[in-house]
C-alpha cells in the first residue's frame, strides 16, 4: 500500500527541541535548574493525530565539604525531576505507528514520569 506522505512531518519526530541548564557551583554549594521543551508529535503517517507538546523542569541543590567528622569528601543533595508534575506523554508508538488514526483509539502512549524527588548523601571513610 502506497501511504501519501509528501509534506507531512516524520511520525515521533517533533520540529523543535530545546534543553538548557544553569548550574553554580562555589566549592561548598552546588545546583542547577534544567529545562526540557519538547514540541508536538505526530504518531500517524498521515499527521492526523499528535501529542501535546511540554516542557519539563528538573532542579538540584547540594553541599560538599572536604572533611565532616570521620568523612572525607562528605556531600548531600537534594534532585527533584518534572518539579512543577506535568503530565505528558514521554513515549509514543511503542507498538509502531499506523496510516490514520482520526479518532484516537489505535494509539499505543506511555505516560511521562511524574514529580520524583530523592536525596543523595556521600562521603568516603
Amino acid at each position: 500500500m502506497l501511504v501519501p506522505v509528501s509534506g507531512k512531518q516524520v511520525v515521533d519526530a517533533p520540529k523543535m527541541m530545546f534543553k538548557s541548564e544553569l548550574g553554580y557551583d562555589n566549592g561548598a554549594y552546588f545546583g542547577r535548574i534544567a529545562a526540557n521543551f519538547t514540541d508536538k508529535r505526530y504518531y500517524t503517517y498521515l499527521n492526523d493525530n499528535s501529542v501535546d507538546a511540554y516542557a519539563l523542569w528538573n532542579m538540584s541543590a547540594g553541599y560538599r565539604q572536604k572533611n565532616l567528622g570521620v568523612l572525607r569528601d562528605f556531600s548531600v543533595q537534594l534532585s527533584i525531576n518534572n518539579l512543577f508534575n506535568k503530565r505528558y506523554y514521554s513515549t509514543i508508538g511503542s507498538n509502531g505507528f499506523v496510516t490514520s488514526d482520526p479518532t484516537g483509539t489505535n494509539q499505543t502512549l506511555l505516560t511521562g514520569a511524574p514529580r520524583t524527588a530523592f536525596v543523595t548523601v556521600g562521603g568516603k571513610f
